[in-house]
């Protein structure tokens, strides 16, 4: 359901400007209205002030993150965000210590890194049995120490005359060499050479008196103590939850205070008053007045009911069954002043699509599970909740289907359960589930139709109702009527509920035709001559756009049979390894998982994006515009913590 609003406009003296915005954030539910042209500068003291709370809000965002908190909302009171700063010393206290930790940890961290990067480096040459302090070139001598493949060392040796300078090798485990080469100065040159071969010099920068794998044993064990240190820092100094909050809901506090600031500089005001102009709800109307009046007996409040060129913002209160399906509905678009709520329309069409193309008990209950279990553990909120419940749902609606299809991960039931399958995908239903996904898809489409045929009654465009809504709704209801007979023309459906539709098929036909009839000729209705009859035509070609329409719906029937088809093979590929012995069965059984969750995966994602695009395409475009942009109260783009109304003073 979408609320009503209601504008308000606010006048009072400048001095009470700061103490009039607390209030609105306080009822958290009011927004307010920002005009690009008014640009107010902070004052010094206030310039000051919102510096420091960035500087302060980078400390406690720092330490936050070192902490790797969790982003679960925190439900308070705007009192008690404010009331945050009486706690102001264990704050600093507590910052300071986390700060040191963090120093201590990154420091410790750093190290770790450096030494494990050393590890890495020294791991081609750990068979080399020098020591890297002994490997260093002098005035008069050189030194070259390296990693060569065998194949090109004898390619260097029979290149090269070796007879000026002193080589050793050594052999590694993975058919390298280790080579040390040695000589006068003057006959470096001639060494270098080798670096044509894939050789890989040893590091000069390294000088520890130890041989390479020494060094890398001296280093695990050095950087197993400081991980110890590093463990023992983060468990000695890490707060406890209610420290944590403490962090969260300070943060947050200086996130409103810095936006309070910025209110003032884009709020209306001359040297005595300000004006500030907003939205609220208007079951709220009475309320705010009171409110506002207790804060300062000297603000005027005005409050109108939105005008034809006002363009509110949308607030959508729905149960909690439908809720979560706003989330589809926000990804196109909030509602506009002249729609409806489409949102249990939405639920009732998603809910039943979502399951015909995952359409198995077993993916729906696991899925189901799944999510349930993250909503009660770990309680996300917003639009993260919405969605996650909404594939809670879908699991629902899958395994709704499952057993419709007689199918758990792709086998069929016990017949304790399901004694026989209503549908089959596979076998001989094929063409029954084909023709049931292009109805449904007739379906939405005449619900969509119906809901702009009230919309438009019900914003007064009657002409546009009765003339190009209805003869739209009507033909539909034909097509509803008449479809199963006519499918069952084309497509052979020897199934007795098809047959029930026979009756309906003239009377379907007749109603399909005197909608088609009136969709052409009063299509152009309120126009002249030329435009009428461009009208007709329009309304004519409206024919081809809905049976492209319908035959979107196919997807339902696609995504559903890739599906089925993808779980069949799985397990037929389980049964073929099953009878190698136990090794065949654990390879079949892990196979079969693969292929199981890779199908669920697939299934979820087509899903929800071919679903959603059946509502956005062929669902909204019929009557939804969703031109409308959503409700934001004041205080609600905190990080950690949601306000809750609170009108105590």
């Amino acid at each position: 359901m979408i609320e009503k609003m209601k504008k308000v406009s606010l006048v009072g003296e400048r001095t009470a400007l700061k103490k009039v915005i607390d209030t609105l954030k306080a009822t958290g539910s009011f927004q307010i209205t920002f005009y690009k042209n008014s640009t107010n500068p902070l004052s010094p003291a206030d310039a000051a002030l919102k510096q420091q709370y960035n500087a302060e809000l980078n400390r406690v965002t720092g330490v936050l993150n070192y902490l790797q908190v969790n982003k679960q909302t925190l439900k308070l009171t705007y009192q008690a965000l404010k009331a945050v700063t009486k706690k102001q010393k264990q704050i600093e206290m507590l910052l300071s210590q986390l700060e040191q930790a963090k120093i201590t940890a990154a420091d410790l961290q750093a190290q770790i890194n450096l030494n494990q990067n050393t590890i890495d480096g020294l791991q081609k040459f750990r068979d080399l049995p020098v020591p890297a302090n002994l490997l260093k070139s002098t005035k008069n001598a050189f030194v070259l120490a390296g990693l060569i493949p065998t194949t090109d060392f004898t390619r260097f040796t029979n290149d090269i005359d070796t007879k000026d300078f002193i080589y050793e090798t050594y052999p590694t485990t993975n058919k390298n060499l280790m080579v040390v080469i040695t000589g006068d100065i003057e006959n470096q040159p001639i060494a270098e050479t080798i670096f044509d071969y894939n050789f890989t010099p040893f590091p000069s920068y390294y000088q520890f008196k130890r041989t390479p794998l020494k060094q890398i044993e001296y280093l695990t064990k050095q950087n197993q103590a400081l991980t110890a240190d590093l463990v023992k820092t983060k468990t000695k100094f890490y707060p406890t939850i209610e420290q944590i909050n403490l962090l969260k809901i300070y943060a947050d506090y200086l996130l409103n205070e810095i936006d309070t600031l910025d209110i003032l500089t884009t709020t209306i005001q001359t040297k005595l008053c300000f004006v500030v102009h907003g939205w609220i709800p208007a079951r709220t109307a009475d309320e705010f007045n009171q409110l506002i009046t207790k804060t300062d007996k000297n603000i005027v409040v005005t409050l109108q009911d939105a005008t034809e060129t006002d363009t509110p913002p949308a607030l959508i209160h729905n149960t909690p069954l439908v809720a979560p399906y706003n989330a589809i509905t926000t990804m196109y678009g909030a509602p506009g002043r002249n729609d409806i709520d489409p949102n249990p329309f939405v639920a009732f069409f998603y809910f039943f699509f979502f399951g015909s193309m995952f359409g198995d008990l077993g993916y729906g209950l696991l899925l189901s599970v799944i999510t349930a279990f993250i909503l009660i553990i770990k309680r996300p909120q917003g639009g993260t909740r919405q969605l996650i419940a909404l594939f809670c749902f879908g699991g629902i609606s899958a395994a709704l289907w499952g057993l419709l299809f007689n199918s758990c991960f792709g086998l069929h039931l016990p017949t304790f359960i399901m004694n026989r399958t209503l549908i089959d995908p596979l076998g001989n239903d094929a063409t029954l589930f084909f023709a049931l996904s292009l109805y449904l898809g007739v379906i939405q489409i005449t619900v969509g139709n119906f809901l702009n045929f009230i919309n438009q009654l019900r914003i007064k465009q009657f002409v546009i109702g009765w003339c190009k809504a209805l003869p739209n709704f009507v033909m539909f209801v034909g097509l509803i009527l008449a479809f199963p007979s006519l499918i069952q023309k084309i497509i052979p459906l020897n199934y007795a509920i098809v047959d029930w539709f026979k009756p309906l098929l003239l009377p379907g036909l007749i109603t399909t035709l005197v909608g088609f009839v009136g969709v052409v000729l009063l299509n152009g209705v309120g126009q002249r001559l030329g435009g009428y009859c461009l009208g007709m035509f329009s309304g004519a070609y409206k024919l081809v756009n809905y049976f492209s329409d319908i035959l979107s719906y196919a997807r339902l029937f696609g995504v559903g049979l890739v599906g089925c088809v993808i779980a069949y093979v799985a397990n037929f590929l389980c049964s073929m390894f099953s009878g190698a012995g136990v090794i065949g069965l654990i390879l079949g059984g892990i196979i079969a998982v693969l292929f199981h969750a890779l199908n669920i995966a697939l299934s979820l994602l087509s899903a929800y994006i071919h679903n959603a695009r059946l509502q956005f395409v062929e669902f909204f475009g019929k009557f939804y515009e969703g031109s409308g942009t959503p409700f934001v109260p004041m205080a609600s783009k905190l990080r950690y913590a949601r306000i809750q109304s609170d009108t105590r003073k």
